[in-house]
């Protein structure tokens, strides 16, 4: 008897940005003529039989059997599946849209040696809400802060705001801050920089995300 179709390279979870497109490739070995390979997007939306897709415009299949969405939107996110025969794989797809604005803000009315307050990083809207990262100078301090608190939308859009305890020191006075915003598929997508000496603030939009379309994760 030959062997049954099977499944040996599994898709993999991943993310990529809103717009784009992202990618999920399923190998197969042992495949016959009348074994299909299916994808679907759970719990029950069928996507494709082998190369053959439901809407070519937003599906497409390559490559025996990498499965191409198109044109990302929030609904798009969710778990995929590949079978062939009773031999099934699942993967989850985050769709990302990245904060445009993050800000750091002192919650005492002044800067004083001595003074003691929380540094707050707000992050008002991004898909999904953005895991803020606190750097004190070149050092990751972000061990130090207040979890953040996350809300989050139906269409998975939300705020993150995160605190940081700090007494103002000589040593810490003019000393640079940086609260940094991560999306699944961009890591520090934009940046918000304060220093107790001047109270002024300095944005910075990553200029990778003019090249990037998609980033694995675990």
């Amino acid at each position: 008897y030959g062997r049954a179709a099977s499944i040996d390279v599994p898709p993999s979870n991943m993310s990529a940005l809103l717009g784009s497109r992202a990618e999920f490739y399923c190998g197969v070995t042992g495949q016959g003529g009348s074994e299909s390979l299916l994808w679907r997007k759970l719990p029950s939306f069928f996507i494709s039989q082998d190369d053959m897709s439901v809407n070519t415009s937003k599906y497409q299949i390559t490559d025996n059997y990498r499965l191409h969405i198109l044109d990302l939107i929030p609904q798009d996110d969710g778990e995929y599946q590949c079978q062939i025969m009773a031999d099934m794989f699942t993967a989850w797809l985050v769709v990302c849209d990245v904060p445009t604005s993050v800000e750091i803000s002192w919650n005492e009315e002044n800067r004083d040696i001595g003074r003691y307050g929380n540094l707050t990083c707000t992050c008002p809207r991004s898909k999904p809400p953005a895991s803020l990262r606190w750097f004190k100078e070149s050092e990751e301090i972000t061990d130090d802060a207040i979890p953040y608190e996350q809300e989050q939308d139906s269409n998975g859009y939300g705020e993150s705001i995160s605190y940081l305890a700090v007494t103002i020191t000589e040593e810490n006075f003019d000393i640079p801050y940086r609260c940094q915003a991560d999306v699944p598929a961009v890591e520090n997508a934009i940046s918000d920089e304060f220093r107790f000496s001047y109270g002024v603030r300095l944005q910075i939009i990553n200029s990778l995300l003019l090249g990037l379309v998609l980033f694995h994760f675990i």
